[in-house]
C-alpha cells in the first residue's frame, strides 16, 4: 500500500520531504535502510486520513536505523558532518534528525544500550520495519512508515517508559485510535470485520480499536506479545493511560479496553495453536 502526498501543500510534509529526500540520497550510496517513525510519521499517516494537522506539531524528524553497531550509526551520522562519538542527532537543511537504533544492536531484552547510562526500549522497531507502508511525498520521494498498527505499539511502548515524565505518547495515541472513525477506515471496518462491529453492538470506536489489537499482535511472536500486555494489565496503569491521552475519559477508557482485547484474543489463539495435540 502507498499513501500518495506527493501534491500535499501542508508546511510539516513539504519540510520532511526536504529533510529526507537528502538523507535518503545518503542512505541510499551507503546502503543504510531507514523508516520514518515519531511525529513525522504520524504527521503522514493523519494526512492520508484526514487531511488535517494533528493538535500537537513537530519541528523534528525521527527515522529508525537497522544497525549492528554504534559505529555503524556514527558513520551514517559522520555523512552529515562530525557531530562526535556520542551523538545519533544530525541536522539537515536546518531541521534536528534524530536516528534511533534497532535491529542486530538489540539486546536479547529488546533493549538498545546506549552510550552513557542509558537504555531505550526498542520493543516495535523491529516490527514496524517488518510491517512498513510506503508514502509518495512532494517532488516524488518513496519513504516508508511504520503501518498504523506498529505506530500504536510505539507509542504503547513509548508512553509505559515515559508516562511519568510526559502525556504526550498517550495523546498521540488517542489520536491514532481515532483514526478508525475517519469515513475510509469505517468502510473498510465495515467490510473486513464486521463480526468486531457486531460484538460491540455496532460502536466502531471499540470495534476500531479491538481491529488495531488484533493487527499488533500478529506483528509480534508470542514472547513480545506477552511482554505488551505486560506492559498494559494492570487496570490502575490502564486508567492512567486513559487520562493521559486528555480526550473523553470514558471513550478513551472504552477504546483501550478494546484494543488491550484484542491483543489478547490473539495471545490465547496463539498460544492454543502452539498447545501440544492429544
Amino acid at each position: 500500500m502507498t499513501l500518495d502526498l506527493s501534491k500535499s501543500t501542508d508546511p510539516e510534509i513539504n519540510v520532511a520531504a526536504t529533510v529526507l529526500r537528502e538523507l535518503d540520497a545518503v542512505a541510499s550510496r551507503t546502503g543504510v535502510e531507514f523508516l520514518v517513525v515519531g511525529a513525522t510519521a504520524r504527521n503522514m499517516r493523519a494526512h492520508s486520513i484526514t487531511g488535517v494537522t494533528p493538535e500537537r506539531a513537530t519541528h523534528d524528524v525521527d527515522i529508525a536505523v537497522g544497525v549492528a553497531n554504534w559505529e555503524e550509526v556514527w558513520q551514517l551520522g559522520s555523512m552529515f558532518g562530525d557531530r562526535g562519538r556520542l551523538s545519533h542527532r544530525i541536522t539537515i537543511a536546518g531541521i534536528p534528525v534524530d536516528i534511533i537504533p534497532c535491529g542486530a544492536i538489540e539486546r536479547a531484552d529488546r533493549t538498545v544500550a546506549w552510550p552513557g547510562d542509558f537504555t531505550m526500549n526498542t520493543l516495535g522497531f523491529r516490527e514496524a520495519f517488518g510491517s512498513a507502508e510506503t508514502v509518495l511525498l512532494p517532488g516524488r520521494l518513496m519513504v516508508r512508515i511504520p503501518s498504523i498498527a506498529a505506530q500504536v505499539l510505539l507509542k504503547l511502548v513509548a508512553w509505559h517508559d515515559r508516562h511519568w515524565t510526559s502525556t504526550k505518547d498517550a495523546v498521540d495515541l488517542r489520536t491514532m485510535l481515532e483514526w478508525s472513525d475517519a469515513p475510509q477506515l469505517l468502510e473498510e471496518l465495515y467490510e473486513s470485520h464486521f463480526d468486531l462491529v457486531e460484538m460491540y453492538d455496532y460502536d466502531t470506536a471499540p470495534a476500531g480499536a479491538h481491529k488495531i489489537g488484533n493487527a499488533i499482535a500478529v506483528l509480534l511472536d508470542l514472547p513480545e506479545l506477552h511482554q505488551i500486555r505486560m506492559l498494559i494489565q494492570d487496570p490502575q496503569l490502564q486508567v492512567r493511560l486513559a487520562g493521559d491521552m486528555r480526550g473523553v475519559f470514558d471513550r478513551s477508557h472504552q477504546r483501550l479496553i478494546a484494543l488491550i482485547r484484542g491483543l489478547g484474543e490473539h495471545e490465547q489463539r496463539f498460544a492454543d495453536s502452539c498447545s501440544p495435540q492429544e
